[in-house]
């Protein structure tokens, strides 16, 4: 009975690290290094075998593997979308597939990414009252709508803030981990 929460906890607490570092360090540097990202993959897949292997036996890993990477691929897959749209940076695509590797879970990764996006959009409407771009941003949103409309790839400048998207992957992925790893419910849930 002890083994199966020690594991939880323990891969909870794996999933806080690598989030913590990427935040601070994206909040420092604006990049996320791939030695956490991959490193973070990794340990997820190995520790997700590592827990169905003591659980039920050597036949599981296979099960145990197959969980962390169907959730490395729901964390990876909506943000590659995005990234390849000009939406952000490779290191937050990488982040988010670790965060579904670590968590084993597609569920754990797409409510990490809900929580996450939903962090970022009032980062970025913090970051435009407080540099007072919030009406430049609202024109410039418009006249993207329009050339969309126009079918014309619209011309974005690059002189807005950026918003350090790890930081809201790391309020969303340990939201998200107390949710889909330590089962503790949330209000709204």
């Amino acid at each position: 009975m002890l083994m199966p929460i020690l594991y939880e906890y323990v891969r909870f607490g794996l999933l806080c690290v690598v989030l913590i570092v990427a935040a601070v360090y994206d909040w420092r540097t604006g990049r996320i290094p791939n030695s956490l990202t991959l490193v973070g993959i990794l340990l997820g897949l190995i520790w997700a075998s590592v827990g169905v292997f003591f659980e039920s036996g050597f036949e599981s890993v296979g099960q145990g593997l197959g969980q962390s990477g169907l959730g490395l691929l729901c964390g990876f897959v909506p943000m590659a979308v995005v990234f390849f749209a000009g939406g952000m940076g490779g290191g937050d695509v990488k982040l988010a597939a670790a965060v579904g590797a670590i968590m084993a879970s597609w569920e754990g990764a797409l409510g990490t990414l809900v929580y996450a996006f939903a962090v970022a959009l009032v980062m970025a409407l913090g970051l435009m009252i407080r540099h007072r771009i919030f009406v430049r941003t609202l024109m410039r949103v418009f006249s993207a709508m329009l050339s969309f409309r126009a079918k014309v790839a619209p011309v974005m400048p690059r002189d807005s803030p950026p918003v350090p998207f790890a930081v809201a992957l790391c309020i969303g992925g340990i939201i998200s981990g107390m949710e889909f790893i330590l089962h503790i419910p949330m209000p709204w849930g």
